[in-house]
């Protein structure tokens, strides 16, 4: 399995196999104040091998300030199985999205990491600021 695309939203959903999303790709998350709650939209595409059909697969999230201490974690387990409509040499894809509160408690760059089997597929930076003073 390989990820060809992860990213960050307000709101992420999958529905009829399709990733649909709300404010993405922000670069930073900014909060009225530290620490604050806040929901971190994750949108994942994972591509599945022909071999890996059938197969249960595993992939984890954790969510932390650059260099520091795990804020929150999430695990998914899913399987993606042959389609009789499926046209050969083209992938499969398995769309992922998850809707995660977590408590920011620092300013400064954040990363998701993913990993599967403690393997790091992708890693989703983004910063977490304060609003700027006005003048």
């Amino acid at each position: 399995m390989r990820i060809v695309s992860a990213f960050l939203a307000n709101h992420v959903e999958v529905q009829n196999s399709k990733v649909f999303a709300h404010g993405a790709f922000p670069e930073n998350w900014v909060v009225a104040e530290i620490p604050n709650a806040v929901i971190v939209g994750v949108g994942v595409v994972v591509e599945i091998e022909p071999s890996e059909l059938g197969t249960p697969l595993t992939l984890d999230l954790v969510i932390r300030p650059v260099d520091g201490p795990e804020l929150v974690s999430a695990h998914v387990g899913f399987q993606r199985v042959a389609d009789d409509a499926h046209l050969a040499n083209t992938p499969y894809y398995m769309p992922l999205a998850w809707n995660i509160p977590v408590n920011l408690t620092v300013e400064g760059p954040h990363e998701v990491a993913l990993t599967s089997d403690d393997f790091t597929l992708d890693i989703i930076r983004f910063g977490v600021r304060l609003p700027a003073t006005p003048l």
